[in-house]
């Protein structure tokens, strides 16, 4: 017998029975669980479970139905041993002493599940709170350990015991799979019969989340009336509940911004209701930059989050470099980090980035020609990255990109700074091609250039350009003050052959003491002026020949000069005396 007691109301009474447990466990759409007595009895060839709810349920509470569950015995001589509850799952572990163990489902009132354990006699057994089973001992002293497998105990349910309806109930309320099928079919006659809300709470409730799917979701926005509640209902409970998966997420960002509801998408964000993924940024992503370039980084779309980078506005792009570079160098993405570079306009970013220290400067400058090519027409931008490898001292990737950029894009072409930068640092890196630069360019500053090409013994160089000088006294006049031996300069007074540029070669051999070129060079020049200078210096071995020639020259030059103005005074007074008739 069971002696039950009520301190409260102050009275007891007496059940029959060998064994009793108290159980605690929630039913329904109570808010509060059933305080719960469940007594094994031995009647003479079966036994007996007795399950009732002790004390005043609370208000709102529907109360538990007392319940007697009868089971035969497999051994008429056999009687219960050992009674322990699963709170969790609700179900009554009943032992017998000949260790048959039986498990029923407290809800269902059902047995469940009935086997022998071991050939001996049970002694005892204990909860197990790590499994929700149970640990048993015998008289020959083994230990057994019983649990629920969760993940055949459905399927045992539909196919050994057939009871389609228990295994709904019991992979509802555990949250366990094996009986999709079940819950499918059962969404499919809801929804074909008209009765959308019980099909959305079906969705809603299935286990394992199994018709949470992109076809549900279908089903729900296309092939429903507007009218109805079941898709609000649907994402409402969902979210009350917690966070949308991906298809969902995906299906009501949509929904929100085809209605122009993204401040409410906002708001669901911000709390964590939507499972982020790259599809979902792909629907924010023209509403909201900065939102999806934030899931595309958590979702760990890097390409996508690098598009986003390229597309926020200059001004706020700061904050975001060490993010990535990080995310570039973990990805390989060395393209992109090229382009975000080249936007950022940034000579400090630049420098962090091109330095000796960085690993990944290599991979970095390997895409570099590519990218100022998309990007050649933004000036700035490649002004600025040419500069940065300048510093850097980049000098075969400035050749290759400025070489590039003047001979395929007519805003480039005539750009002075870019020519002489190329025609410089050719100078220093790429001898085999200097030629070729200072020949096919004509935009740089010949003067200037041909002058540092002088000095840095480029003499040929330096006289190519020069040839394109229209000023040939400014032309010649630079190799004048940067040849002392005035090889070339002399080269370029016979390429020219005007008196002025020989004149100025004669002045030059002159201040050298190459009194005999400077004779020659004169005599071309035709120029007598310097004859005094001339007459002064030319005391040398051989030059009195060369000065008998200049004297002949200056003679031919005065008496021409004279000859000349004689015609011109003679003209003058023709012209007086025909007036004057």
């Amino acid at each position: 017998m069971t002696l039950l007691c009520n301190i409260r109301k102050n009275n007891c009474r007496c059940i029959k029975g060998q064994l009793a447990s108290f159980a605690s466990i929630k039913f329904g759409n109570n808010l509060e669980p059933s305080n719960l007595l469940i007594v094994a009895s031995c009647l003479q060839t079966r036994g007996k479970l007795l399950i009732e709810e002790i004390g005043d349920p609370c208000d709102g509470k529907e109360p538990f139905k007392t319940i007697e569950l009868y089971f035969q015995y497999v051994d008429p001589n056999d009687y219960p041993k050992c009674l322990q509850i699963s709170e969790k799952h609700g179900l009554i572990y009943l032992i017998t002493q000949h260790s048959y163990l039986h498990i029923c489902d407290i809800q269902s009132a059902t047995c469940i599940y009935i086997s022998k354990l071991t050939d001996a006699n049970m002694i005892a057994a204990v909860l197990d709170s790590s499994t929700q089973g149970i640990l048993t001992s015998d008289n020959y002293g083994q230990v057994l350990s019983v649990s629920l497998d969760t993940n055949e105990v459905i399927p045992y349910i539909v196919n050994k015991l057939q009871n389609p309806t228990l295994a709904k109930k019991l992979a509802f309320r555990w949250n366990l799979s094996g009986a999709e099928e079940l819950f499918v079919e059962e969404f499919t006659r809801l929804f074909h019969s008209g009765e959308y809300l019980e099909a959305a709470k079906m969705a809603v409730s299935a286990p394992k989340g199994i018709l949470r799917t992109s076809e549900t979701i279908q089903k729900l926005q296309q092939f429903i009336p507007k009218s109805t509640t079941a898709l609000a209902f649907y994402f409402n409970t969902l979210l009350s509940q917690g966070r949308l998966n991906c298809y969902e997420s995906l299906a009501l960002s949509k929904r929100l911004i085809q209605t122009g509801k993204t401040k409410i998408l906002e708001d669901w964000l911000k709390q964590d209701k939507l499972e982020y993924s790259e599809e979902l940024a792909d629907v924010i992503k023209p509403v909201n930059l900065l939102t999806a370039l934030s899931i595309y980084l958590t979702v760990n779309a890097p390409q996508k989050a690098m598009e986003c980078f390229l597309k926020i506005e200059k001004d706020t792009l700061a904050q975001y470099d060490d993010k990535v570079l990080t995310l570039c160098y973990s990805n390989g993405l060395f393209e992109s980090l090229a382009s975000y570079l080249m936007r950022r306009c940034s000579l400090e970013l630049w420098t962090k980035v091109l330095s000796h220290e960085n690993e990944w400067r290599q991979q970095l400058i390997s895409q570099l020609l590519a990218v100022i090519h998309v990007r050649q027409n933004e000036t700035d931008e490649v002004t600025i990255t040419i500069k940065a490898l300048v510093a850097a001292n980049l000098s075969t990737e400035v050749i290759s990109i400025i070489e590039k950029l003047i001979t395929e894009n007519l805003a480039y072409a005539e750009n002075e700074s870019l020519q002489n930068l190329l025609i410089l640092t050719a100078m220093k890196v790429r001898h085999s091609r200097l030629m070729h630069f200072v020949t096919t360019l004509q935009s740089y500053n010949f003067i200037d250039i041909a002058a540092i090409a002088i000095r840095n013994r480029f003499q040929a160089e330096a006289f190519t350009i020069l040839k394109k000088v229209e000023d040939k006294t400014a032309a010649i006049l630079v190799l004048i003050k940067n040849e002392p031996s005035l090889s070339y300069a002399y080269q370029f007074a016979e390429f020219c052959q005007t008196p002025a540029v020989w004149s100025m070669l004669g002045n030059a051999q002159l201040e050298s003491h190459m009194i005999n070129e400077a004779i020659d060079s004169y005599i071309k020049a035709k120029d007598s002026s310097m004859y005094n200078k001339v007459i002064a210096k030319a005391h040398g071995p051989g030059s009195h020949q060369h000065l008998q020639r200049y004297m002949r020259m200056a003679e031919l030059n005065t008496f021409d000069s004279l000859r000349t103005n004689f015609l011109n005074g003679l003209n003058t007074s023709i012209d007086k005396n025909q007036w004057s008739k």
